[in-house]
């Protein structure tokens, strides 16, 4: 393997094992490797099933007084479990999710819901859905309604007759996917690289030396268009519109992205915005490539006090971020409402 930029090529390096991140070929070579395995657990045990790549959807009915409905899932589980492990892969139990369907003749009772005492959920999710709905109609609606469960709770008997789903409901969040590198001497980054796998796209600085960006030629700040995370946007919105009033509010994935979407793209494949503001806390190495760029077209990174942030010593930075460039960045400091992220 080697690595392009630009159509400059690294030395050539043997890959014997694995798959670089970001690689195009991924989902495809990983579930090669994975689906002819997974599938014929999955199939030893009559269970019914979608895969692909790392995420896999199995569902199975559920008989009326019967305890041993769920048996044939809790041994298809522990099976896929056991191989995993013996291929130095893991199940997310905290990331598996479940849907639970029945007939509208059906009325839940104080029952149905007793088997979720059995369960670890999350308190972000939690409901119970109900549909008249046949088995050829599941697979349709499978991912749309869900609710957090371990894999390892699953001992638990349903008085009524339903139909349980097991599902990793997934976006389609693509175009937020970056690889960064950085390189930080004595806490200052100097080299950054924001690399867009999906899109075949590379975004590189030398501090000093030379980037293939720019700054796009002009910016709004009465008000801003404001970028944040898609993951916290509902404090960091109050934030923003007590900052600059009613403002657009851009929500997104991944700082790398969000860097970008400050400059100048080859193309129209990015949201556009001014001004980057993030209130809660933040690795490091998340920012350090897009600081390196920024540096090199004299913009700023900094915390919400406008601190700069030094790379070395711990992982997180507590502070914020604002970051811009081709404005007046600490008139920008100056509208933000006081905020501390250690408190939040």
């Amino acid at each position: 393997m080697s690595v392009v930029i630009d159509g400059f090529a690294s030395d050539t390096a043997p890959l014997t094992s694995g798959v670089p991140q970001g690689l195009t070929l991924a989902p495809l070579l990983f579930s090669l490797y994975m689906l002819p395995h997974v599938a014929s657990i999955i199939a030893s045990h009559d269970v019914h099933f979608h895969f692909y790549v790392d995420d896999i959807q199995i569902y199975i009915p559920l008989i009326q007084d019967n305890q041993n409905s769920l048996a044939p899932l809790d041994d298809c589980i522990r099976d896929i479990k056991k191989w995993l492990a013996q291929n130095f892969l893991h199940l997310n139990d905290s990331k598996t999710e479940y849907m639970l369907i029945k007939g509208l003749q059906d009325i839940c009772t104080d029952e149905d819901f007793h088997m979720l005492d059995t369960m670890t959920l999350s308190p972000l999710f939690f409901a119970l859905f109900i549909f008249h709905m046949r088995p050829p109609y599941l697979i349709s609606v499978s991912s749309l309604f869900i609710l957090w469960l371990s894999f390892l709770s699953l001992h638990i008997f349903l008085p009524h007759p339903a139909y349980l789903v097991i599902s990793l409901s997934i976006e389609n969040l693509v175009k937020y996917v970056t690889t960064m590198v950085c390189v930080a001497v004595d806490g200052k980054p100097v080299i950054g690289v924001i690399h867009q796998p999906f899109t075949g796209f590379t975004a590189w600085a030398f501090v000093g030396v030379g980037s293939n960006m720019r700054p796009r030629s002009s910016y709004s700040v009465s008000p801003p268009k404001v970028i944040v995370s898609r993951s916290h946007s509902g404090k960091v919105k109050s934030f923003v519109h007590d900052a600059f009033g009613n403002t657009t509010i851009v929500e997104a994935g991944g700082a790398g992205y969000k860097v970008l979407s400050l400059l100048e793209m080859p193309a129209d494949t990015i949201d556009q915005a001014d001004v980057y503001i993030h209130i809660t806390f933040i690795k490091k190495w998340d920012i350090c490539a897009g600081a390196a760029l920024l540096n090199h077209m004299g913009g700023h990174m900094t915390t919400l006090k406008g601190e700069d942030i030094d790379y070395s010593g711990t992982p997180v930075n507590k502070g914020g971020l604002v970051v811009s460039v081709g404005v007046d960045h600490k008139a920008m400091l100056e509208r933000l409402p006081n905020w501390d992220p250690e408190k939040h």
